[in-house]
């Protein structure tokens, strides 16, 4: 009964441990770089002057927006001053955004 309990457990473990949101990726020059998976609040500082494609500043913080990047414009539009909800990664010490949410206001 002792040896299910530990093998339950250390089963857990492993489990839990595997959801963790960093990984690692090698690369050509077999270095490990860590990426990791976040979720950013902020106010658009600075964007593209055409369309959405480029570099934007989200609280001083340079995010990386691609053709792949899902915006969602359902409490408002997409613009300098607008309060948003941003989900990428961090590889390399940039983040890409994979989904940038606009967010009421807090005020």
């Amino acid at each position: 009964m002792k040896y299910l309990k530990q093998m339950l457990l250390l089963i857990v473990s492993v489990i839990l441990l595997s959801g963790v949101a960093a990984r690692s990726a090698e690369t050509e020059d077999n270095k490990t770089d860590a990426t990791y998976i976040a979720k950013l609040y902020g106010v658009i500082e600075s964007m593209p002057e055409r369309g959405y494609e480029g570099m934007w500043t989200v609280n001083d913080r340079e995010i990386l927006v691609t053709a792949d990047t899902s915006i969602e414009e359902e409490f408002g539009k997409t613009e300098i001053g607008a309060y948003v909800e941003i989900e990428g990664e961090y590889v390399e010490k940039k983040f890409t955004a994979y989904k940038i949410e606009v967010k009421k206001r807090k005020d």
